[in-house]
């Protein structure tokens, strides 16, 4: 696997992977979930379909962190810690910061209003935030939606992905 080269890497001279490498690794441990880790059962494809989205919501810089993550992990490990920049240790961007922030002082305000896209924000590129701020001046009931929305219409991929 291609990945296997950059993780524990500090930046020795060697470049990223690229994205089709990146995504070889990931369908390969899509397959290899499938067979090693039966219980509960594993659907390859839909693991390899969430594949689009990822590439188009996330970092670059974040995308190689959890392709490798994914890899590394084992099957009774969360995959939580692959999707999270501190876990990663990768410095959001002032945006994700910003956008975090502002999300979590609007959750305050909005009990029934999830906090999944104040962090996870972190990981994605800056375009898409920018459509997500515009959903936290809304109604309490309609952020969510809107962010949903929003995720849409940036990373078309990510529409039908859960």
């Amino acid at each position: 696997m291609a990945i296997s080269a950059m993780v524990g890497c500090d930046g020795g001279g060697d470049s990223p992977p690229s994205t089709a490498e990146l995504q070889a690794d990931w369908n390969a441990r899509c397959e290899s979930f499938a067979t090693e880790c039966p219980d509960p059962p594993r659907d390859p494809e839909k693991c390899k379909a969430e594949w689009p989205c990822l590439e188009a919501a996330m970092r670059p810089d974040m995308l190689v962190k959890t392709v490798a993550c994914t890899i590394a992990r084992t099957c009774e490990g969360s995959d939580d810690a692959c999707s999270s920049v501190e876990v990663q240790g990768i410095t959001p961007s002032a945006k994700a910061a910003a956008f975090k922030q502002a999300c979590l002082d609007r959750k305050t305000e909005c009990s029934g209003l999830g906090d999944d896209y104040c962090y996870v924000a972190q990981a994605m590129k800056d375009e898409l935030i920018v459509g997500f701020e515009g959903c936290l001046t809304l109604e309490c009931a309609d952020i969510e939606a809107c962010f949903d929305t929003k995720l849409a219409e940036g990373a078309p991929s990510c529409a039908d992905s859960d």
